[in-house]
């Protein structure tokens, strides 16, 4: 089988030509086992509609680091929090940003309505000693939300 060239789109971003002239490569990019032509088209985001800019924008968030400390003057001289302890919840987020946050106790968020997000928001664990597990998730601009995380901390 002989190979072929194909024109493969390739734009850089932030400019309407490559360094190379025209957007356009060309180049033996098909699969000698499958007959399938691989290529990867680079195109700018000011190049596409604003239609599928927000799509491509809007990728689902995902809360990619949580975790749960003490709040100052919640906990006692060993580090462990006291019953009712104050927790801040830290977090980082990752895709589409975050508008709102939902924090509880329950992974079905009983009695927990959505906040103003925070990448460290307070949260007053329930009265009573033993590891509190905290659920956690977030929902962007779209009312699009991001899987559930949770963390534990022990309180006497």
């Amino acid at each position: 089988m002989q190979r072929q060239t194909v024109p493969i789109c390739f734009l850089y971003p932030g400019r309407s030509r490559s360094p190379r002239g025209p957007e356009y490569l060309l180049g033996p990019n098909m699969d000698s086992v499958s007959g399938v032509y691989n290529a990867e088209c680079v195109i700018p985001m000011s190049q596409l509609t604003p239609g599928l800019q927000m799509k491509i924008a809007n990728i689902a968030p995902y809360v990619s680091s949580f975790k749960i400390t003490l709040a100052s003057g919640s906990h006692d001289a060993n580090g462990i929090g006291t019953n009712s302890a104050s927790v801040i919840l830290n977090n980082t987020v990752s895709g589409s940003a975050p508008t709102q946050y939902v924090a509880g106790e329950s992974s079905s968020f009983i009695g927990a309505s959505w906040q103003t997000y925070s990448k460290d928001p307070s949260f007053t664990l329930s009265a009573g000693s033993g590891t509190k597990t905290v659920y956690f998730k977030v929902q962007d601009g779209s009312g699009t939300e991001s899987a559930v995380v949770h963390g534990g901390i022990r309180v006497r």
